[in-house]
């Protein structure tokens, strides 16, 4: 446990001196882990989002990952959570009526 203690903090530590931390504190934060449900073709779609501020008149849906990028990479891993980026931004439209931007926030490479 004292190695994922220090792990964790250093990645904590690193995320707070970040731009990405630095742009959050300007925001007005609307919610944190909001859950969602909604009815797409057929099917339920559900999760939770896990961050939705407001910054500068923008409605944001942003999604912290914990997974290690590499400078070179970041742009595939976005990639890979496009599907649930539409999703979150498809909850948002649907139950507030705005329409929102998903940002993905690497929290070990916050300047990515």
């Amino acid at each position: 446990w004292d190695a994922a203690e220090r792990e964790a903090a250093a990645v904590l530590e690193a995320f707070l001196a970040s731009p990405a931390a630095r742009e959050l504190t300007r925001a007005e934060i609307l919610g944190r882990e909001v859950p969602f449900a909604y009815a797409d073709a057929g099917t339920v779609v559900r999760g939770a989002v896990d961050l939705v501020y407001r910054l500068d008149g923008r409605l944001v849906v942003a999604d912290f990952k914990s997974e290690r990028v590499a400078e070179g990479s970041a742009a595939k891993i976005r990639e890979k959570y496009a599907a649930q980026g539409r999703a979150y931004i498809d909850a948002i439209r649907l139950g507030w009526g705005e329409a929102a931007e998903f940002r993905v926030l690497f929290l070990r490479r916050p300047d990515l």
